[in-house]
């Protein structure tokens, strides 16, 4: 599949929300801000009649410390995806550039590259539902100019370990930018992988060509506010950063998401909970014949293939909204253990023949 003709340019279609059902479709977290983002919300939402701090500087450096990385290596922006195209629009600038990224996948990926009039070609996964690392290797051209990974996987869950991702990076030319998006690491409780260590591995040998890009919608629960981040080498961050809007991030959404990020211990704890009960509904989904890959992010993956639609409109009438692939498989965000008791319920109606 090919894209890059602006009026082909794809739609991006969120998860729906239908009024009376559990919204399981979306990859939001349930669990909402923790206290200390509600507190500095408060504190800040007085002074919205003046502009943010544009850039976003304290916390910049708040990141930069947490990470251990300079601070001019960090751009914040109004959500990871914003921050995605930007960068996208700034790397493949040249005609006959063209992006790889996985299938499926992130949906808006499409999106961002027929946005900027860049061609995306496509690497499938691998029979186990994970990123094909040789896949990606072997795929790469003279025109790739950037390559898309997402770990853990959206919309599989699966994960891609540290050694694996390090050997892979040491195959991709210098003028091939590796975007590592880790909008789900924080759900990775269990996993090794961490795409700022590489990035700074990199950069220490002089290999520019690795960014991470992170995010406060998913574990930290502030999607409405949208800000996330890149980590991004010297020798791109000028560029990206000069391509901002001035103010692009609130005042109440920096606050909030500074107060999140000071926040480790009620971060991790409710993302072992998640993990937990995440263990929980794939150990019962297994046991009903179902075959979800093992899930590291807050959402799990059924590959029901042609069903996938009609899997979709079973839940719906079952109160819960999932996320369809048309002919692949259903994405489902875990939510509380209700909610995920919901769907389980669901799933046994489906296998006892209530969905046909």
């Amino acid at each position: 599949m090919t894209t890059g003709s602006l009026g082909t340019t794809p739609r991006y279609v969120p998860g729906r929300t239908v009024a009376g059902t559990v919204k399981m479709s979306g990859n939001e977290s349930p669990s909402g801000p923790v206290p200390a983002a509600i507190r500095a919300m408060m504190n800040t939402v007085g002074g919205v009649n003046r502009y943010p701090a544009s850039g976003s500087p304290d916390l910049v450096e708040a990141l930069a410390t947490h990470h251990g990385i300079p601070p001019e290596t960090v751009i914040v922006g109004p959500g990871s995806s914003a921050l995605l195209q930007r960068l996208m629009w700034v790397v493949c600038a040249g005609s006959g550039d063209e992006i790889l990224i996985p299938r499926p996948a992130f949906q808006a990926y499409d999106l961002f590259a027929g946005q900027i009039g860049v061609p995306v070609r496509t690497v499938p996964l691998s029979p186990e539902w994970s990123i094909d690392l040789d896949a990606f290797a072997a795929a790469i051209g003279p025109s790739t100019r950037m390559v898309v990974i997402s770990n853990p996987h959206n919309p599989t869950g699966t994960l891609l370990d540290q050694d694996s991702l390090r050997r892979f990076l040491t195959t991709v030319p210098d003028d091939v930018v590796v975007v590592l998006d880790e909008a789900y690491i924080e759900y990775a409780v269990d996993g090794d992988a961490d795409a700022v260590a590489l990035a700074k591995a990199h950069w220490a040998y002089g290999r520019d060509n690795v960014v991470a890009v992170r995010t406060f919608s998913k574990a930290y629960g502030l999607a409405g506010l949208r800000v996330g981040y890149l980590i991004t080498p010297p020798s791109l961050s000028a560029a990206v950063s000069g391509a901002a809007l001035p103010f692009d991030v609130s005042t109440v959404a920096q606050a909030a998401a500074l107060a999140s990020l000071k926040s480790q211990d009620s971060i991790r704890a409710r993302c072992d909970l998640l993990a937990t009960d995440r263990i929980r509904v794939l150990t019962s989904l297994w046991d009903m014949g179902f075959m979800p890959p093992t899930s590291h992010a807050n959402h799990v993956w059924l590959p029901v293939g042609e069903d996938a639609t009609r899997f979709e409109q079973h839940c719906l009438e079952s109160g819960i909204t999932v996320l369809a692939y048309p002919d692949v498989g259903v994405r489902i965000t875990l939510g509380s253990r209700q909610d995920n008791d919901l769907l389980l319920n669901a799933a046994r109606a489906w296998v006892s023949g209530a969905g046909s």
